[in-house]
């Protein structure tokens, strides 16, 4: 699993007032929110989180971290509209935003630092911002060992040679997780 190649943001010619008025938010909401992206973007670059609870200025009117997981920007999720900004939007097969292990804030407003994905993907960055050493190759490995032979390579032993939690292992080969 590969995240999309991080791209600096800019304000391209594209039309996202299509979008913005599909959340239901006017051609003013279109100019704030890119006015705040341009803020965070010449104060911290675009390789650092832009955290909306780290600054409090008048051009974020708007911007709320009242919702315990995510920056919100009047009621919508602010991380689609900066997306949606940067170019990316969602589809059936990736309907998720998934925010990269390196994000350090839930309240991360950069489109750098997220992108769309499935919740396999979610696990997998959580995962890894917690230190977790599980990929994607790592759990087709173990589902392999297992299946080709369960006396060799038992739960236990598998534990044990990747250093993993018995049931965490347990899980993984019985499709439990990281699915």
């Amino acid at each position: 699993m590969k995240a999309p190649k991080t791209v600096p943001y800019r304000v391209s010619t594209l039309d996202y007032l299509d979008f913005f008025r599909e959340q239901y938010l006017t051609t003013d909401d279109l100019v704030a929110v890119v006015s705040a992206l341009n803020l965070f973007q010449s104060g911290f670059g675009t390789g650092r989180c832009w955290c909306l609870k780290t600054i409090n200025r008048s051009e974020l009117k708007g911007f709320t971290t009242s919702h315990g997981s995510r920056p919100l920007y009047k009621g919508r999720d602010a991380r689609m509209l900066t997306l949606a900004i940067a170019g990316q939007y969602h589809s059936e097969t990736q309907p998720v935003i998934v925010r990269k292990h390196l994000c350090g804030s839930v309240y991360c407003i950069n489109p750098n630092h997220y992108y769309f994905g499935t919740k396999k993907e979610v696990c997998y960055e959580r995962g890894q911002r917690k230190g977790s050493r599980i990929s994607p190759d790592l759990v087709t490995e173990l589902r392999l060992k297992n299946t080709e032979n369960r006396k060799t390579w038992s739960y236990a032993a598998l534990a044990r040679q990747y250093r993993l939690p018995y049931h965490v292992v347990r899980r993984i080969c019985n499709h439990e997780s990281y699915e």
